[in-house]
């Protein structure tokens, strides 16, 4: 995580260029989350009530 930094640049196409690993990071980010939603929505639906989970948010 050290060598991660946003680089500065005049262009936007250099701009662009240097900063597409963050939007990878973000779009990993928005996949994991919308796995995990639908892993807790189907496991909850098929699952008896005793055997449900209350999933809890950090």
């Amino acid at each position: 995580m050290k060598e991660l930094h946003i680089s500065y640049t005049n262009q936007v196409r250099t701009a662009i260029g240097r900063n597409i690993p963050w939007i990878g990071y973000g779009m990993a980010a928005l996949t994991v989350l919308s796995i995990s939603r639908d892993v807790k929505f189907t496991y909850n639906h098929i699952a008896k009530p005793e055997h449900r989970i209350a999933w809890t948010y950090f």
